[in-house]
């Protein structure tokens, strides 16, 4: 293995590692923030991985979102693993109703002015079906990077989020693992999901990860089939305002 391939593997098992996220979302940490390539936007009190909900230009993940579940038909949401994004704040500007639960109980620094609740993915403490909306945005992607274990905690926490969903809620998961690779895991870990589509966004250059220039978003609805609709969209980023 070349040794720039096995640094690259090395820095991306800490993302599996809670104790690195408590250490990034610490105010007063030091800790290096390794992950910027990652990032689609940040400002001083927030950092949003992948893409962010822009409202004003509207952003692509936000016309999906608005396209697939409004808040009028779909106002609960739980943003898991929402660290120090701005998702909730932006998504409430919206009219949802959005709680953010993360591992790190530091997170909750970013969340002020918001619902905040420090614990697992694996062990979401709300009632069943209680939710219309889950939203992993770049969570399940650092839980695989943890090695042989990776892939049964992914399944235990889709399980997690199918449970807390209401029939006919959607699950939003935000990733750079191409369809080949997500798709049969959120099928296994969701087996109450009616089929799973898959909107491909053209990533900015900045927000490139070895050498990948697209992410995925990808649309699971619980309890009931998606329509005929193409089960595979690919776009840009600057045309999903036509999503």
């Amino acid at each position: 293995m070349f040794q720039g391939a096995r640094h690259s593997m090395e820095r991306s098992s800490r993302f599996a590692d809670p104790t690195y996220w408590e250490s990034r979302y610490d105010l007063a940490s030091s800790e290096p923030n390794i992950a910027l390539s990652l990032s689609a936007s940040c400002d001083d009190a927030h950092y949003d991985w992948y893409i962010d909900y822009g409202v004003a230009p509207s952003s692509a993940l936000r016309n999906i979102l608005l396209a697939h579940a409004p808040p009028a038909s779909h106002p609960r949401v739980i943003d898991v693993g929402c660290g120090d994004s701005s998702l909730t704040r932006s998504m409430q500007s919206d009219g949802y109703a959005v709680l953010g639960v993360d591992i790190a109980p530091s997170a909750a620094v970013s969340q002020i002015g918001s619902s905040f609740v420090h614990c697992s993915a694996a062990a979401l403490p709300l009632a069943a079906g209680c939710l219309d909306i889950a939203i992993d945005k770049g969570t399940l992607d650092a839980i695989m990077c943890g090695g042989q274990e990776s892939r049964a905690l992914s399944t235990q926490v889709l399980g997690e989020i199918a449970r807390v969903l209401a029939p006919g809620g959607w699950c939003m998961s935000i990733s750079w693992a191409c369809p080949e690779e997500r798709v049969p895991l959120l099928l296994e870990g969701m087996p109450g999901c009616g089929g799973v589509r898959a909107h491909r966004l053209l990533a900015s250059t900045r927000n490139g990860y070895n050498g990948q220039r697209h992410h995925y978003v990808y649309a699971c609805r619980l309890g009931a089939e998606l329509s005929k609709a193409p089960a595979w969209t690919a776009m840009p980023a600057a045309a999903a305002a036509a999503a």
